[in-house]
């Protein structure tokens, strides 16, 4: 079954221990359950050009998958305790990162599924930067 939902994603970087200021999305999107994994769909608009980006999170246990699509292209996986390569396509080229999942903690309820990653982003061997990232998806109200 397809659902409507509200996602909330809150990213917050870490450089030199000193937390960013975070960066927050708020979007309609659509939820659906297949043999147990979770999946959230939505998109979001570029301020300045108004070009649109097809995010897709896919739940599978303590499996995270990040898809973006759109001016730049991104495939991050997240599991705790494992290093993947994610390969950053952008305008300038590919950029090879490795993400380094800390923890991944999924929570579940009937009307709302929400998912907290922390994890480090390496590129050639060097850390760029420690991240946080929470997502929440609740249905939207009928």
């Amino acid at each position: 079954m397809t659902k409507e939902v509200k996602i909330s994603v809150c990213g917050v970087q870490y450089l030199d221990g000193e937390a960013q200021e975070p960066v927050r999305t708020v979007a309609a999107g659509t939820y659906y359950k297949k043999k147990d994994r979770h999946y959230l769909l939505y998109d979001t608009a570029e301020a300045e050009t108004g070009a649109v980006t097809k995010n897709r999170i896919r739940i599978s246990g303590d499996c995270v998958e990040m898809t973006r699509s759109g001016s730049a292209r991104v495939h991050m996986s997240f599991q705790s305790g494992v290093r993947h390569r994610a390969e950053y396509m952008t305008s300038a080229g590919m950029l090879p990162m490795d993400t380094v999942t800390h923890a991944v903690r999924v929570t579940e309820t009937e009307d709302r599924i929400g998912v907290r990653l922390e994890y480090a982003l390496e590129s050639e061997g060097m850390q760029l930067a420690e991240y946080q990232l929470e997502i929440m998806a609740c249905l939207l109200s009928g």
